[in-house]
């Protein structure tokens, strides 16, 4: 369950009620504004992350008898939400809105600017130095795109066979940790679809004994 926590705009503690124990309810951190919100902070556990990622939902639950108060649930609060976000949420946030990623008429409704959005606030969120920050980028470029960190060997289990009727063409091999990487000889050597020289240059696979 998540758990209520302090922060820094909080100018308020809401105590449990007399009625309630320790186990039961706990003292609640709140931004008191002038317009009557009471805002609050709460942390979710790893097993809840998970489970909203799937999800994308949410469970609330307020004890207010047969009726509630209007609310509302989002990532952060709005009150805090612009002054706590980086220079770089900031600059990427002003520059797809200004490309017209959030338009109505934008591909995917919006949705491919939300991702990227979600995406730069994990890599400002993690605190990154200059040089961290350069070679958490380019990991994560290679590894979204489906590259491998090493040289293709000549592993057979790296190779997944995918053409070999009885009869037919010669046997075709595709690379396992590179999808456009291609054998004609069960992984020994290979080449590939997307590089720069294309299927007419040959590489010579790495021996994964001697790499082992």
């Amino acid at each position: 369950m998540a758990t209520p926590i302090n922060f820094p705009e909080a100018n308020a503690v809401l105590q449990k009620p007399a009625s309630m124990t320790d186990e039961e309810c706990c003292p609640l951190p709140i931004l008191r504004t002038d317009d009557g919100q009471c805002i609050s902070q709460w942390q979710l556990g790893p097993e809840e992350l998970i489970s909203i990622n799937q999800t994308h939902c949410v469970t609330i639950g307020i004890l207010s008898g047969r009726t509630q108060p209007p609310m509302w649930v989002q990532g952060s609060a709005p009150a805090l939400e612009q002054q706590n976000e980086s220079n770089l949420v900031l600059h990427a946030r002003a520059e797809m809105k200004a490309a017209g990623l959030w338009n109505e008429d934008a591909d995917y409704g919006g949705e491919v600017a939300n991702a990227v959005l979600q995406l730069v606030q994990v890599l400002s969120y993690q605190g990154h130095s200059g040089g961290s920050h350069a070679q958490t980028l380019a990991l994560f470029e290679k590894l979204a795109r489906f590259q491998p960190l090493g040289p293709l060997t000549n592993d057979p289990a790296e190779w997944m066979e995918v053409v070999g009727q009885v009869g037919g063409t010669q046997l075709l091999w595709q690379n396992r940790r590179q999808p456009d990487a291609f054998s004609t000889d069960g992984g020994k050597t290979f080449y590939t679809l997307d590089g720069p020289e294309g299927r007419d240059f040959i590489h010579t696979a790495a021996d994964f004994k001697a790499a082992a």
